[in-house]
């Protein structure tokens, strides 16, 4: 016996837009691979590996911050944190960058108080302007407290101690 399916004009739709997402897909595909065929090898390169390169040069940007006992692991997380910026960037269109949940450098008022490291916990991907209106802002439970007589110029053999 011969089953015949029923279409609805629904799944008619459906099926016609999928097919039509599938065409513009491969479309896109052989444009790019048509693109990047006239491109030469270090642009092949480093179109293929932006996420790579990024990361490699924070980490040179980092400094001292990007410690020495990072794993090749650590290094591929890393990387998929910015590779996880770019998708963002590619799928909003709003640009993304990679954030330091503790700043490498924050200071208030001009004291440097802390130093986060340049390792895959302490990475996240946000879009740009937030990154960049927090800046090496950092919250704490308290505000800093500044001493009115910095400890150091006190001569502890006098007799009058501040503190």
């Amino acid at each position: 016996m011969e089953q015949r399916r029923i279409i609805t004009d629904e799944q008619a739709e459906t099926d016609e837009a999928e097919r039509e997402q599938a065409e513009f897909e491969r479309a896109r595909q052989e444009e790019a691979d048509r693109h990047m065929a006239t491109v030469d090898r270090r642009t092949r390169y480093n179109m293929k590996n932006r996420a790579k390169r990024a990361a490699d040069a924070a980490k040179v940007r980092a400094g001292p911050a990007a410690p020495p006992w990072l794993t090749p692991e650590h290094d591929a997380e890393i990387v998929a944190i910015y590779q996880q910026a770019i998708l963002w960037t590619e799928a909003t269109g709003i640009p993304h960058e990679v954030d330091h949940l503790v700043p490498l450098a924050a200071s208030h008022n001009g004291v440097h108080y802390l130093c986060g490291l340049h390792i895959p916990r302490n990475l996240r991907a946000i879009p740009k302007h937030l990154n960049r209106e927090r800046s090496n802002w950092f919250p704490t439970v308290e505000l800093l407290i500044e001493p009115e007589v910095d400890p150091l110029d006190v001569n502890p053999f006098d007799g009058d101690v501040p503190f």
